[in-house]
């Protein structure tokens, strides 16, 4: 029974990852009219950086997010 637990949580955790992503290429299809292929690029670069930080420092991921956003909004603004 935990075995059927875990493995429908992890299957939630992962659909709910690739909506993210699915939203990311509505959004950017609905808005601009055109495919943009990079979103995937973005996704992965996170997903590495995220990896990382916990490697180097240990901490968290998700403890960091403000300075993944701000770090990610300021690379995608210019």
């Amino acid at each position: 029974m935990e075995l059927f637990l875990q493995t429908l949580l992890d299957g939630v955790l992962i659909g709910g990852t690739l909506v993210v992503i699915a939203a990311g290429f509505s959004l950017c299809f609905g808005v601009m009219d055109v495919i943009d292929f990079a979103v995937g690029e973005w996704v992965m670069l996170g997903a590495y950086t995220a990896f990382w930080f916990q490697e180097f420092t240990g901490a968290d991921p998700m403890a960091a997010l403000p300075l993944f956003f701000a770090l990610f909004f300021g690379s995608g603004y210019l």
